[in-house]
């Protein structure tokens, strides 16, 4: 039987966060597009672009939530949040007890606003604790493992309990194993791999210097300005100053696309991944020279 626990609360904060994120960004981007290019500038368009992964991880983060459920079987429990599923044999089930009286040990890792509890934490006396909830600790329902406690909180609590204890007595059908089971990519080699993730940083900061070094030297340049030299070193094509801004959009391009190319290789050919991604430093590199070439 599946069992919901009560969402309205705890979706409509998080669409209200979303919803102000969003109009921020949107009035940033209004600010940015009527007023002159300056260091303030790339501060703005900075503070847009560092908030659009926190949309994204809001929008997954309310899509878990409003997809969260409690699947009560004879063989066990089963906790679906988002792309995560967490199966509890029945066996394994010491009590399921209300979190009235429990208290935190420390904080609890992850995403916590009124009406969502998603992450892990410490409970005092019963350990690590995973949170699949929305409501508060001291509405929660602790299912017991000896490995393990889950923090749930079905919409109706005493209905909950006296399924489970039904389901309990007729006994499992067939051995369930107690296992975590998240989407494909949670397991991709490329989160613990420290040099992959020094590389792209490093080519991502370089481009950011380019933007930000362009943006703070704009004010000062003259409406045309060189975009190229011949051999002897004299101008031979000029254009607007606004032009200039192709050399570290160009870098952003590669970076975006020698990361994906990487990441889509790195598998298979790990080795030519990380030309891919020492490739992208390069070719910031050589803009950054061509910057300071141009811009003197």
């Amino acid at each position: 039987m599946e069992w919901r626990p009560r969402r309205l609360r705890g979706f409509l904060v998080g669409l209200g966060i979303v919803a102000s994120i969003a109009i921020l960004d949107i009035l940033l981007a209004i600010w940015i597009t009527h007023r002159p290019v300056d260091l303030l500038t790339f501060v703005l368009g900075l503070i847009v672009a560092l908030s659009l992964p926190a949309l994204g991880l809001m929008a997954y983060w309310l899509y878990s939530l409003v997809g969260m459920q409690y699947t009560l079987e004879r063989n066990g429990l089963i906790i679906t949040c988002g792309a995560a599923k967490q199966i509890i044999p029945m066996d394994s089930i010491q009590q399921i007890v209300p979190g009235a009286g429990r208290a935190l040990e420390g904080r609890m890792w992850g995403v916590r606003w009124p009406g969502c509890w998603l992450g892990h934490g410490h409970l005092a006396g019963l350990g690590l604790t995973l949170f699949y909830a929305t409501a508060p600790l001291d509405e929660q329902l602790l299912v017991i493992t000896p490995t393990l406690t889950y923090a749930i909180s079905p919409n109706n609590q005493e209905a909950f309990i006296q399924d489970f204890e039904t389901r309990r007595q007729l006994g499992p059908l067939k051995p369930w194993s107690q296992e975590s089971q998240q989407a494909r990519f949670v397991s991709w080699p490329i989160w613990s791999d420290r040099m992959a993730h020094v590389i792209l940083g490093l080519g991502l900061l370089l481009n950011t210097t380019l933007f930000a070094y362009l943006c703070w030297r704009y004010p000062g340049l003259p409406s045309v300005v060189p975009l190229h030299f011949d051999a002897s070193g004299a101008v031979d094509r000029s254009g607007m100053r606004a032009s200039l801004f192709v050399l570290p959009t160009i870098g952003l391009l590669a970076w975006v696309g020698n990361g994906t190319l990487g990441l889509l290789l790195r598998a298979r050919e790990q080795v030519a991944a990380y030309l891919l991604w020492c490739g992208t430093l390069l070719v910031q590199v050589l803009l950054i020279v061509a910057m300071l070439t141009l811009v003197r």
